[in-house]
């Protein structure tokens, strides 16, 4: 069965709401709960000036997550659990390929919040993942 982040979200909504939740092919719990991380980027990139200064986003962006989440749906689907990570947590970012040169980089101690510069949502995962043991 094929779910998807908007499938959760509309299950999840019901459920905040008091109505019966409803997953994908019609069933009313899963075999397992879902992990969700939600990242919040730093990517100023693509707003006007105009709009830098209405929300104050001065300086040089970083290309890293400012936010990461945590967000476990349970497999009844009755319950959402959210840990936040802070950005500034050392963890153990995972050796990858990187996807602009094809070097291979070694695993190597980081701020959390750096995977993302370094190899973009899919290293984010990776990393979030070893640093946790969820998928």
């Amino acid at each position: 069965m094929k779910r998807t982040l908007s499938s959760v979200v509309l299950a999840t909504s019901a459920l905040l709401l008091g109505g019966a939740a409803v997953l994908p092919g019609g069933a009313t719990s899963a075999p397992h709960g879902t992990n969700i991380l939600v990242m919040g980027t730093d990517g100023r990139d693509t707003i006007s000036a105009a709009e830098k200064r209405k929300y104050h986003a001065g300086g040089i962006a970083c290309d890293c997550t400012d936010t990461l989440m945590v967000v476990h749906v349970s497999a009844r689907r009755d319950r959402v659990s959210v840990v936040a990570l802070p950005r500034d947590s050392y963890a153990d970012i995972p050796a990858y390929r990187d996807e602009a040169t094809g070097a291979k980089r070694p695993s190597h101690p980081s701020k959390i919040n750096g995977a993302y510069a370094e190899g973009g949502p899919r290293l984010t995962v990776a990393t979030v993942e070893s640093m946790t043991g969820l998928n």
